[in-house]
């Protein structure tokens, strides 16, 4: 258990402490309907981080896994970035918010050393304990081609898997569309993050046929946006598998490493799955987020989007938490989890479900900013939102505020800088003086030693004080000399 000594030149006597965080909000009402706000946020005193302030629906300590922070990507004005919240209290642990777009921070393994990832215009970024960039991985060998938003998964030989989206010419008549047309084609590469080199190379328009899309086609530009171009995931399950989400085929796929040939396809068109859940273990539609349920790779968890649209759902096409168990021997699928939204909406993009530790299920509600967290029995024990909900593209409202992903996870931060302290001047009555220390990105330090007198060598402490938010204020009954 470490404390950190903050030092200042005052004659105190330590009064009170207090936090300087804003408490989340309980008022469900009142904060979907924006008049706590539209973007809900907290700046600090000691700190330029900034942080939204969560609405909490539902939350028992007692039934959450007890993984201690909470991993998601934020955004403020025209920035983005990765930020890590306690899961205790929501209290904020760590904001860097200088990037343009990011999505999906989390903490991943590579060689027994744990990273900090996330994917930020086109790049995927891994930084140590430290915070400090350790690699930046993007889509090789194809010119301009910037990695998507959709995936950066570390293997379990130390590469990276990544995804890109690529415009090129394509015969587009068997959709209604031009023969001289543009297909955004799907890639996904291994690359070593040592050297550079590609291992292995998929791209969608030379594996599936077009004609086999779920999706309607749209047009954006000159170019046509393919319906199945969006391979949510890649996971590598071993040394000789891929695990493939496919939106617009509504199909997840495990492929052969060597040869990238389908093993299996559950759900689409083709579909080789007897389904005993009828069909609510293959009826899902423009997924995200398929992977193995904690490397058991007889079950997988996906976010089942069932549309493009955001909103409130009629009750037949709610967007949905999904786990199923896959019977190889016999080729069947049942469903074993179904998480719905407790205020049923539906999210046309991004979305996740991450098996926890406890046996708990975490889902990140995509274009709904809502996170929450469900008991195998189905039973919510934790319902927050960092925006309201449901997000209503038409109002303004809760916007920019998704939950690409969510990740419930452990992490030790050591930042190379010092903690911040600041302080309010004390009024010409001997009014108190406020200190706002802050240490962003550190989860070590667990209590303050404030040291105060006239001048360095004259100073007492102050008794050891707990540090359970980003941010603490210390009132003092204070005297300023000189």
């Amino acid at each position: 258990m470490l404390s950190f000594l903050v030092s200042t030149i005052v004659i105190a006597l330590l009064t009170a402490l207090s936090f300087a965080d804003v408490a989340p909000i309980s008022d469900l009402e009142a904060y979907n309907n924006g008049f706590i706000g539209q973007f809900p946020f907290q700046t600090f005193k000691s700190s330029d981080a900034v942080a939204p302030v969560f609405q909490i629906n539902t939350f028992e300590p007692n039934r959450v896994d007890a993984s201690e922070f909470l991993f998601l990507t934020i955004e403020h004005g025209d920035k983005s970035g990765p930020a890590i919240f306690s899961s205790k209290d929501l209290s904020l642990v760590y904001a860097d918010i200088r990037y343009n777009t990011t999505f999906d921070a989390r903490a991943q393994v590579r060689n027994g050393g744990k990273y900090l990832t996330f994917i930020e215009s086109g790049r995927c970024h891994a930084f140590n304990a430290n915070y400090q960039k350790r690699w930046t991985v993007s889509i090789r060998g194809l010119g301009a081609t910037d990695a998507n938003i959709h995936d950066c998964e570390f293997t379990t030989q130390g590469n990276a898997l990544i995804t890109a989206y690529q415009d090129i010419r394509y015969n587009l008549t068997a959709l209604g569309g031009e023969m001289d047309g543009w297909l955004s084609d799907s890639i996904f590469q291994e690359v070593d993050l040592e050297t550079d080199r590609v291992f292995s190379v998929w791209r969608s328009f030379t594996h599936v046929n077009l004609t086999d899309t779920m999706v309607k086609q749209c047009f954006q530009g000159k170019s046509f946006s393919n319906p199945h171009r969006s391979c949510a995931h890649r996971n590598q399950t071993s040394e000789n598998h891929y695990l493939v989400s496919s939106r617009g085929l509504s199909a997840i796929i495990l492929l052969q490493a060597d040869t990238l040939d389908p093993q299996w396809i559950l759900g689409g068109k083709h579909n080789q799955f007897k389904d005993l859940s009828g069909g609510s273990a293959t009826n899902f539609a423009n997924q995200y987020d398929a992977k193995f349920v904690q490397g058991n790779e007889s079950r997988i968890s996906f976010f089942d989007n069932q549309g493009t649209e955001t909103g409130l759902c009629n009750g037949d096409n709610c967007s949905r938490g999904v786990v199923v168990e896959l019977d190889y021997d016999k080729m069947t699928v049942h469903l074993l989890h179904e998480f719905l939204h407790p205020q049923k909406v539906y999210s046309g993009s991004g979305g996740s479900v991450q098996g926890l530790d406890n046996g708990n299920f975490l889902v990140g509600w995509g274009a709904n900013p809502g996170i929450t967290e469900y008991a195998p029995d189905g039973t919510i024990v934790m319902d927050i939102q960092r925006g309201a909900v449901p997000y209503i593209p038409e109002s303004d409202i809760g916007a920019d505020m998704p939950v690409y992903r969510a990740w419930k996870m452990e992490w030790v931060g050591r930042p190379p800088w010092g903690p911040s302290i600041t302080s309010s001047a004390p009024g010409d009555d001997g009014s108190d003086v406020s200190i706002y220390v802050s240490w962003n990105g550190d989860t070590q330090v667990h209590h303050w030693e404030v040291y105060a007198g006239e001048d360095e060598k004259n100073v007492t402490s102050s008794p050891r004080l707990l540090r359970t938010h980003l941010e603490s204020a210390l009132k003092l009954k204070s005297a300023w000399k000189g």
